[in-house]
């Protein structure tokens, strides 16, 4: 919760509009629930540690209006000055799913970043529940291609920079350790959904 408190501090201090956002945040025990009393959370019983299950059960059965944009940053991202209004005007009268610059750009979208109606089309599915952690990313960017739904920024664009531990000074904890265990079954489980039509892994 500490961590959390701090990364979103920033995002806010980076905001040009930081009234129009709305942030809702999942946690795993009532005991971090209340640390973080001041937000608007939901408690999700997630014994296999994954970002997958929280995620989903918060947009299962969300409901914005058209021109919403729903962005879901990890701990470890951090944003730039007027990140906001560079999403505005990047997502105008585009409604998909932005792949923005998280300074690596593989084929994979490790922050989800989407007007509300690229959530309908896509059946509320952001990671697939079929995962746990390890590989929902790549069905995301592999399904909004597939859609039509995907456009990438420019490799040049502004850095929503990604502290993930393999790519900065940042050490592992436990959540990384039970997320890179995962990653042979993840990549199993991405092989079987590929070969599945689109609407078949659309499905929950």
């Amino acid at each position: 919760p500490e961590v959390f408190k701090e990364v979103h501090k920033s995002w806010i201090e980076n905001a040009l509009k930081p009234e129009n956002i709305v942030t809702h945040v999942a946690v795993d025990s009532q005991e971090e629930a209340d640390m973080l009393s001041d937000y608007d959370v939901q408690v999700i019983d997630n014994p296999r540690k994954g970002v997958v299950k929280p995620i989903y059960e918060m947009t299962k059965d969300l409901r914005l209006d058209r021109e919403d944009i729903i962005i879901v940053p990890s701990d470890d991202f951090y944003s730039f000055a007027n990140w906001d209004m560079y999403l505005y005007e990047n997502m105008r009268e585009f409604y998909g799913v932005l792949k923005v610059n998280d300074g690596h750009m593989k084929d994979i979208i490790s922050m989800p970043v989407m007007k509300y109606p690229a959530l309908e089309t896509m059946n509320h599915v952001i990671y697939h529940p079929a995962y746990n952690h390890m590989f929902c990313d790549k069905e995301l960017h592999s399904t909004a291609y597939e859609l039509g739904l995907c456009r990438a920024v420019p490799m040049g664009d502004p850095v929503f920079e990604h502290k993930h531990w393999a790519h900065s000074t940042r050490e592992k904890d436990e959540h990384d350790d039970i997320n890179d265990a995962g990653y042979n079954d993840g990549k199993e489980i991405y092989i079987k959904r590929m070969n599945l039509d689109i609407g078949e892994r659309l499905k929950v």
